[in-house]
């Protein structure tokens, strides 16, 4: 039987930082180990961590470390690379290895907390339970092995995200968001993981600067954010008041007044242009006036506004990036709306939301189109649920409506076509309750249906107990000192004879 046999591992360098929504440390280089004594660990050891893989990949059942429903996928893999360590050199952890445990355990740019990574309350996993100075075969191979399933856990859930729609949106009447096919991860394991990852991001525009805008918050979370106010008077153009040093404080740390006018208590010109741009990204009303609502805004803690960006960041990836059927994507966030039919996009028309369009929509839905009537001014969509949802056009002397003229009336036309031929057509539409701004920052809009507090929550839950990986401080170097009955079979079955992995199926978080 062809084998691909790893030479011993003497040490395998496991110095990574905590994991607590901040980048992790870089990690230690591997510390030296004498010629002699690598030796005689080499000599002792006549099992390999290859060897040691093959044994769990043995069982048809899935280990309690990797997700149940992708046991067949990876068994397919080491299968296929002859139970090769996937991320284990001699030197320890790949550089692919600590980018995947780095990018998973920051919980920093996606926010997906990915579940085999951290499994269990005990962070001396990476050791298998045995001590982080004893590690043997057995447990290199279940890092090796949990690696792997931390990566499919990570693209599957970056795919179709973590939340099921319908349990929090009362207006996703569609399909629960389709989880990635074993087709499609299968190759991807083999990539980087940005190469991988971006395979499956969503195709929305708007999800890389609600990244970025996630990784600000969190920065100004991590440097203590700020302390609520503790007045709230009315603050108009020259009004001096002490709280106008908080004020400017807050403004200062939000990007929205220079740092040069920290000082004064007076509510000078720059302040108020700062107030208003605040107020412009908050949807109040921009007249420079603090008031009670300004000052709820302002006071709204930095954690609350990163929560309420990763909400929206899990939001986008319940859109298909290609719908099996027909279909129409309106994205207000991306700026776009695509219309689909078998997998082929027909248009993709510019989107230009005002207020009347995004206040008048839930954050997000999901339904059958049922009619779609043109009138003077406007696309009528009638759903299947019974809403109304109105994509109205350009109108002399008012505000921009939701899309420009002429790609309204193609949509009406390649509606009707659609529609004429029996074929369903499904709407999704995402009104992001937290708007990337074409100048930069973000714009958060008030969401009245209280989808945003049950997906906030809803997030929350998946959190997995316990930490990703030891604390830098406590985690010495591991030696391999496996005496070869800790992962031989007990009795060895032909491998021609050995019981072929299960067909890859769905997974079951999908829905």
């Amino acid at each position: 039987m062809r084998r691909s046999h790893l030479a011993p591992i003497v040490l395998v360098p496991l110095i990574l930082g905590a994991c607590r929504d901040r980048p992790p440390a870089a990690a230690a280089p591997a510390t030296p180990v004498p010629a002699r004594a690598a030796g005689r660990d080499t000599a002792r050891s006549r099992v390999t961590v290859a060897a040691a893989i093959e044994q769990i990949v043995w069982n048809q059942s899935a280990p309690a470390f990797l997700p149940v429903g992708r046991w067949a996928l990876v068994r397919h893999v080491y299968d296929a690379g002859h139970y090769a360590p996937r991320w284990l050199s001699p030197e320890g952890l790949t550089p692919a290895a600590r980018t995947l445990v780095d990018a998973i355990c920051a919980d920093f740019y996606e926010a997906i907390r990915v579940h085999a990574l951290a499994a269990d309350t005990n962070p001396t996993w990476l050791a298998g339970g045995a001590g982080l100075a004893a590690a043997d075969a057995a447990a290199l191979a279940r890092i090796d092995l949990r690696l792997t399933g931390s990566m499919v856990d990570y693209l599957s859930d970056l795919s179709a995200g973590q939340v099921d729609p319908r349990t929090v949106s009362s207006q996703w009447l569609g399909p629960a968001p389709s989880a990635a096919p074993d087709s499609a991860l299968v190759p991807a394991l083999a990539l980087s993981l940005d190469q991988a990852a971006a395979l499956f991001r969503p195709a929305s525009g708007a999800y890389a600067p609600l990244r970025s805008a996630l990784e600000r918050y969190r920065a100004m979370e991590d440097r203590g954010g700020w302390t609520p106010p503790r007045r709230s008077p009315l603050l108009r153009r020259g009004s001096r008041d002490s709280m106008v040093a908080w004020l400017r404080s807050r403004l200062i740390q939000s990007g929205d007044l220079a740092a040069a006018d920290s000082a004064g208590s007076g509510y000078s010109g720059s302040v108020v242009a700062a107030v208003r741009r605040a107020q412009q990204r908050y949807g109040l009303r921009p007249d420079g006036v603090v008031g009670a609502a300004t000052w709820q805004a302002l006071a709204a803690p930095a954690g609350l506004r990163a929560a309420t960006v990763a909400a929206n960041l899990e939001r986008l990836r319940w859109f298909p990036r290609v719908p099996a059927g027909a279909a129409v994507v309106l994205d207000l966030g991306g700026g776009t709306l695509d219309v689909r039919s078998a997998g082929e996009l027909l248009l993709s028309a510019a989107v230009r939301p005002d207020d009347r369009c995004r206040d008048e929509l839930p954050p997000a839905m999901a339904d059958t189109i049922r009619a779609a009537t043109p009138d003077s001014n406007a696309l009528v969509l009638v759903l299947g649920g019974g809403r109304v949802v109105h994509l109205r056009r350009s109108a002399r002397g008012r505000a921009p409506g939701c899309m420009a003229p002429e790609d309204l009336r193609r949509v009406g036309r390649l509606l009707a076509g659609i529609m004429a031929s029996g074929e369903p057509v499904l709407f999704y539409l995402v009104a992001p309750t937290a708007l990337p701004l074409p100048e930069g920052g973000v714009r958060f809009r008030i969401d009245t249906t209280g989808e945003d507090a049950r997906l906030r929550a809803a997030l929350e839950q998946t959190a997995p107990v316990g930490g990703c990986v030891p604390d830098a401080a406590a985690a010495p170097a591991l030696s391999w000192r496996s005496p070869p009955s800790a992962v031989r079979p007990a009795r060895r079955v032909p491998h021609r004879l050995r019981p072929a992995p299960a067909a890859a199926g769905p997974d079951p978080r999908a829905g």
